[in-house]
């Protein structure tokens, strides 16, 4: 009787056969078809879990996978080892003392036999070239790996290795594989330590190598066929080394030789200049972008100039409106004589006399100044309810140094980034600069604010939140983005800034 419970899984029975003859596999991995009796079936999780008194199949272990195939009219999905019982996971439930004909998917594990055994091949191959030991083994669904004890391991040192275990294939040496008593154990040279103290099982190269292993392998190293390194990788202080054997190596080799014949003809080339064709590209193009790189540096710097200028002239000429006499003084006769000195005081905003005698002061915006004579500018109004009421930039002139404005010919956030720093450096001190551009699928967003009373990361967070967007950084720079859409786009998002600027004093 089974005592332990696997998952909820009691086994029952036992028929008193050895692990070594319970699973056919060690004796002969070419076997497919079987028979065997349905020792115990129990449903967990879903999953029908079945017992044999014997079977071909074998379960995941020691860095290979399971078989798969059928068990009668169920299909073997996975196969597992527990407390040393293989238990086969089916799609159905079967009968306690069914007998069932058992089949293998001779494909997947064809396949399974020529990676494993390339696996032994190759790391044998390190051992007796360069003496690195193998410490890990994987065999997946498209690539095999090995571990390998070398942090620099080079593709020159990998290539050796390769050629003499294609030698070894080439060779076509018997393989096969044993269980072994103490005696004979000792006397082997292995490779590596088994790591089991009974039933211990040695599979032999013949002349090249003895490793303990519980895996399917074919007869002879021929039957293997290429070992192709793919890959390297440096793994936990040693290089990870990624292969295939086989019918995978062959399919890869296809497969590279169709893209490499692909790209002779996209060149108009022989296959075997296509590597040089490719380095005089490549140099080509690295001239191009640092070329490119260099008139975009420059095309930001007039860039920046033109936007500054553009700001700068801006504010003189609301330094000249505020100097000149209001509506309600010239409507009364006063006028100016041709060279006469502006009067001071009343300055204009949009079209309404402040209180005379109240000039505008040094610095001082016109919002600011309307606000103080009575006259409600934007105000305090939500940037959603302003936008919804079709309020535009244009509607607030405060701010002299300011720069807000869609960069319709910049199509990124570092090339954004680089502009607004630069247009800061020409405003000089005091400057606020606020730019946005359309960058694929998103609206970025940059405000740079050497003003204390304007807070850039607050600013971007206010103009991008009815646009479902979000930014980040501090006082002085922030940048963000946002969906771009039909509606929404870096003239959309500005005129967003320019609403949210205008609320703020300065």
């Amino acid at each position: 009787m089974f005592s332990r419970a696997v998952g909820g899984y009691n086994r029952v029975g036992g028929d008193g056969m050895s692990q070594q003859a319970a699973r056919l596999y060690y004796h002969d991995s070419y076997r497919t078809t079987f028979e065997a009796t349905v020792r115990a079936c129990r449903e967990v999780d879903g999953r029908w879990l079945v017992r044999l008194d014997e079977t071909a199949f074998y379960p995941t272990s020691g860095g290979q996978p399971h078989d798969t195939g059928r068990l009668g009219a169920a299909r073997v999905t996975d196969v597992f080892v527990d407390e040393g019982e293989v238990i086969h996971v089916v799609d159905r439930p079967m009968a306690v003392g069914e007998r069932v004909a058992g089949e293998i998917d001779w494909v997947r594990r064809w396949d399974h036999m020529q990676q494993h055994c390339g696996q032994h091949i190759l790391s044998a191959s390190f051992v007796q070239t360069f003496g690195i030991d193998t410490v890990g083994f994987h065999l997946g669904e498209t690539w095999v790996t090995v571990d390998l004890d070398a942090p620099d391991l080079s593709w020159e040192s990998v290539a050796q290795a390769e050629r003499l275990a294609n030698q070894v294939v080439q060779e076509d040496r018997p393989v096969y594989a044993r269980f072994v008593t103490d005696e004979v154990l000792a006397e082997l040279p292995l490779r590596r330590s088994p790591k089991v103290d009974k039933d211990v099982r040695i599979v032999t190269i013949e002349g090249f190598d003895h490793n303990p292993c519980g895996g399917t392998h074919p007869r002879r190293t021929g039957e293997v066929g290429p070992i192709q390194v793919v890959k390297l990788e440096r793994m936990r202080g040693g290089t990870r080394v990624t292969f295939v054997c086989g019918q995978r190596a062959v399919r890869l080799a296809q497969r590279w030789r169709d893209i490499l014949r692909a790209a002779a003809n996209r060149l108009s080339a022989a296959v075997e200049d296509v590597p040089l064709l490719i380095d005089r590209w490549a140099d080509d193009l690295q001239r191009a972008q640092k070329e490119a790189r260099a008139w975009q540096e420059r095309w930001i710097d007039l860039r920046a100039a033109s936007l500054a200028q553009e700001s700068l002239a801006h504010a003189a000429s609301l330094a000249r409106a505020a100097s000149l006499p209001s509506a309600k003084s010239l409507s009364r006769g006063e006028s100016l004589s041709r060279g006469e000195p502006l009067s001071r005081g009343e300055p204009l905003s949009r079209g309404e006399p402040l209180s005379r005698g109240e000039p505008l002061s040094r610095g001082e915006s016109l919002s600011r100044a309307a606000a103080r004579s009575g006259t409600e500018g934007l105000g305090a109004r939500p940037v959603e309810e302003a936008l919804a009421d079709g309020a535009r930039p244009e509607d607030d002139a405060s701010g002299f140094g300011r720069v807000c404005q869609a960069v319709l010919d910049l199509d990124s956030m570092d090339a954004l980034r680089g502009l607004c720093q630069r247009t800061m450096a020409h405003l000089g001190k005091g400057a606020v600069c606020a730019l946005t551009c359309d960058a694929g699928e998103r609206v970025a967003l940059v405000v740079m604010s050497d003003r204390a009373e304007i807070d850039a990361q607050a600013v971007v967070k206010s103009a991008l939140a009815p646009f479902g967007g979000r930014g980040g950084g501090n006082a002085r720079q922030a940048q963000g983005t946002a969906p771009r859409s039909g509606s929404t786009g870096a003239e959309a998002v500005a005129q967003a800034v320019s609403l949210v600027l205008s609320q703020r004093p300065g």
